[in-house]
């Protein structure tokens, strides 16, 4: 089976993975993408889900409340626990990940993987990208807490 294509994009500060989170449920409001789906994962969904850890289908909106209301409860929080959307559009999974940073995968490159690359890195992230099984920084943004580990 083929490795997927994937980014890894790293904020100078943990911060970011919260404000990306933001913007990225106001870019799918503005698109017009109506449900997408949620999974929460390691470690909040232990606590969330009773048994299987089952996907919820939800607008963006609504992904902020139940999001905001499982910080609320202090079930987990965006930057210290894994959370996957997965967009059938944009044909692709984005993961806020325990680790402080952000990982979208899709099974090949394509406009809109590009266009989150770019974005990452004007804002200063640094850019890690896979094809196939090899890894290759892309941009290298010194100074910040959470860089990906060699091989990551």
């Amino acid at each position: 089976m083929a490795q997927p294509y994937e980014l890894i994009g790293c904020p100078p500060h943990v911060t970011a993975v919260r404000e990306d989170f933001e913007r990225f449920l106001s870019e799918i409001e503005t698109c017009g993408i109506g449900r997408i789906e949620l999974l929460f994962g390691f470690t909040w969904a232990n606590d969330i889900y009773p048994g299987d850890w089952e996907p919820q289908w939800l607008s963006a909106a609504e992904i902020r409340r139940v999001v905001s209301e499982a910080e609320t409860r202090e079930l987990g929080a965006i930057g210290s626990d894994d959370l996957f959307l997965t967009i059938p559009e944009l044909a692709s999974q984005r993961q806020y990940c325990h680790e402080a940073d952000i990982r979208l995968e899709s099974q090949a490159p394509s406009a809109y993987t590009e266009s989150v690359k770019r974005d990452w890195i004007v804002r200063g992230w640094t850019v890690r990208e896979r094809t196939g099984q090899d890894w290759r920084v892309v941009c290298n943004s010194p100074g910040g807490p959470n860089h990906p580990q060699e091989g990551a």
